[in-house]
């Protein structure tokens, strides 16, 4: 697998995506982890919640990847990167799809703070 052609990540401990689509299986958040500091980041995660007894939830992957954004180590802020959260679990679905639609709004935010910045150091000189 090379970062560079792109890939996707299935993270979910039980249920395996239509074979023909793709995607990378991954069974844990560690195994998820693991391969997007091996590959990079991924074109797009999907996400199950629940990942079995005494395994770290899905969440824990989307916490890992803000915290791996804001310490430079991914880009976040690609326009090519999506998730879905196909998790049947209600309430931890909606947790991951809040947790990452508010990261993905405060980078849209500074982005266009970013734009301002410059447009107005731009037109100072």
């Amino acid at each position: 697998m090379d970062s560079e052609v792109g890939y996707k990540i299935y993270l979910d401990d039980v249920r395996a995506p239509n074979p023909d689509c793709g995607w990378v299986v991954c069974r844990t958040v560690n195994e998820a982890i693991q391969t997007i500091e091996l590959h990079g980041l991924p074109d797009q995660i999907s996400f199950d919640h629940d990942l079995g007894e005494g395994q770290a939830d899905g969440i824990e992957l989307a916490k890992w990847l803000i915290e791996a954004h804001l310490d430079a180590k991914i880009d976040l802020s690609i326009d090519a990167f999506q998730w879905t959260v196909h998790s049947m679990n209600p309430v931890g679905r909606e947790n991951i799809i809040c947790l990452l639609s508010s990261f993905q709004q405060y980078l849209e935010e500074t982005k266009q703070t970013q734009k301002g910045v410059q447009n107005a150091s731009e037109t100072d000189n």
